[in-house]
């Protein structure tokens, strides 16, 4: 999808392999290949396999995802900013929104910007404003190291996913990244010395007996820091934006009257699309897609069972259901 944009960015569509580097990990990917997905998705491959198609010894088999691969996000996102810019999009940078009011059938940002319809879309940051402050979602810092090749790490020819990930070098600037930290609940987005060192230690950790691993070298210190926004099933939250209080109210005896419930309350002309996580790059142009189509009211590109599994309301209609209380 991203190869039909008009827009340059750095990417290679190597193919991505998932390794089972311990009893857990294996187990998992043993039930992903379970699923019979056809093989332009998903493949298993043993250990002489994936040093095969990888370029590197691991010891480990695990899953492979042919059509997969790396890209630069800060090229992308620039790039298809300007693409937007060219068809429509005004962009105000240094304008935080502090405060979002309900004005007829629109909203009102910082009582001075009036706005039909309002997206919500700033990551971490989304529950800031009274209307979501209620939704289940946490940040999630984390670093991903930048760091240069060398000649075993050069042969690596497909993004290496472990208890981390390793991307093939750029070409344009000999870099690998590799990462990335997850430090749940936290909102600081500052470069840290240790988890550079932890980016490193885990590949090793992953794969003891592999000696291109130890080339890696984070001493440079490049690296990118962000927050992530996640929820405790890892799926964004896409929609509109559910009404809290109401939704207490008419679902207090959801558990008894099921088929009785009325339409879930929210807030008229109030999107949002977050808790994109770790894989937003995967899953954010489907979302955006969904949303575009519930806002216009067209056909929408997904069955029921997974639309309502990204239902902002999901975690609390979950517990409502079982007659449990919603904190």
């Amino acid at each position: 999808m991203y190869d039909a944009l008009p827009v340059m960015f750095d990417h290679d569509w190597c193919g991505v392999t998932q390794l089972g580097w311990d009893t857990k990990s294996a187990q998992k990917i043993a039930q992903m290949i379970a699923l019979n997905l056809p093989p332009e998705i998903a493949v298993a491959v043993d250990a002489r396999t994936t040093a095969q198609q990888t370029g590197v010894e691991t010891g480990c088999g695990g899953i492979a995802y042919p059509a997969g691969g790396w890209l630069c996000p800060q090229q992308l996102t620039a790039e298809l900013l300007a693409l937007a810019a060219t068809r429509g999009l005004r962009v105000r940078y240094d304008y935080p929104v502090t405060d979002l009011s309900a004005d007829n059938n629109g909203w009102q940002l910082n009582q001075r910007q009036y706005h039909e319809v309002v997206v919500l879309a700033n990551g971490h940051q989304l529950t800031r404003f009274s209307q979501t402050e209620h939704l289940p979602m946490y940040p999630v810092a984390g670093q991903v190291s930048h760091i240069p090749t060398t000649p075993g790490l050069s042969k690596l020819r497909q993004v290496l996913c472990y208890n981390g990930y390793l991307t093939p070098q750029n070409p344009h600037n000999q870099q690998h990244c590799i990462g990335a930290s997850y430090h749940r609940g936290q909102a600081e987005a500052a470069f840290s010395a240790e988890d550079q060192q932890q980016n490193r230690q885990r590949l090793i950790d992953c794969f003891p007996q592999a000696e291109w691993t130890r080339e890696v070298d984070v001493s440079a210190n490049q690296a990118r820091s962000g927050v992530r926004c996640a929820t405790r099933d890892h799926l964004p939250m896409v929609g509109s934006v559910p009404d809290y209080e109401a939704t207490l109210r008419e679902y207090a005896s959801l558990a008894e009257r099921q088929e009785q419930a009325g339409e879930a309350p929210v807030y008229r002309n109030l999107y949002m699309l977050g808790a994109l996580g770790s894989r937003g790059l995967c899953s954010a142009p489907l979302a955006a897609e969904i949303l575009a189509s519930q806002m216009s009211n067209e056909p929408l590109p997904m069955d029921k069972e997974t639309l309502a599994a990204l239902n902002p309301n999901r975690l609390w209609v979950r517990k409502l259901l079982k007659g449990k209380a919603v904190k």
